[in-house]
């Protein structure tokens, strides 16, 4: 019954783990306000695989002497404690502090050419690199409100990157200048570290694989 249980408990982590995962890849292949949401995925999800793996603490007697190496990376890790003090503020507050930057690879007339392609009608502007780290074209509504319309920039025209700027970023983030994708990225591999390692040790099963930076269910296998 105990390894049952512990199962189940590894499984429900693994399956927040995986939902995590899938803001990471709102993030890579989004923009605008689903980036955005991508990037609030990952910070909610991501925090709560802990959560769920300290369950664990109460079906085996070797939780202690398995958890406690990671507890202590963990708390030694300046981008998990930020994932964590950011996740707080994000749920108490709804705040999560963001800078966008632009950089210009080439934007000339056939550039503009080929964006018109996705244009829609009535847009009059186009924005690269909003709050949102998105870009697209504004398009005027008859009461004076402008909207977004959000499309995919190719890599040779412009690259948009977020960081991740605030108090927190200052305390934990201030010699780190990896992208927000970047971070979420290393900050996603340390737990998947913790659950694999609590598949292993408590079950004796195979670690889950990446595939096209992708969490893969532990029951799928790619063969190279």
């Amino acid at each position: 019954m105990a390894t049952q249980e512990i199962s189940d408990i590894v499984d429900r982590a693994e399956l927040v783990l995986r939902t995590a995962y899938a803001g990471l890849d709102m993030m890579r292949l989004s923009s605008g306000a689903k980036k955005d949401l991508g990037l609030r995925n990952v910070l909610t999800f991501g925090r709560s695989v802990t959560f769920v793996i300290q369950n664990l603490s109460s079906k085996s007697e070797r939780f202690e002497e398995w958890y406690k190496p990671h507890q202590d990376r963990l708390k030694a890790d300046p981008v998990f404690s930020f994932f964590r003090d950011a996740r707080n503020n994000l749920e108490k507050q709804g705040r999560l502090e963001i800078a966008t930057s632009a950089h210009i690879v080439s934007f000339g007339d056939e550039e503009m050419k080929a964006l018109s392609a996705d244009k829609p009608p009535g847009a009059i502007a186009f924005f690269i690199g909003d709050q949102l780290g998105g870009s697209g074209w504004e398009v005027p509504l008859p009461n004076g409100e402008k909207l977004k319309y959000y499309v995919e920039m190719p890599s040779d025209i412009a690259v948009v990157e977020q960081s991740f700027v605030g108090s927190l970023a200052e305390k934990y983030l201030s010699d780190n200048k990896q992208t927000t994708l970047e971070l979420c990225e290393q900050y996603l591999a340390a737990l998947s570290d913790i659950v694999d390692s609590a598949r292993e040790y408590f079950l004796a099963q195979p670690a889950a694989q990446l595939y096209r930076g992708t969490r893969l269910p532990p029951y799928i296998k790619v063969i190279k």
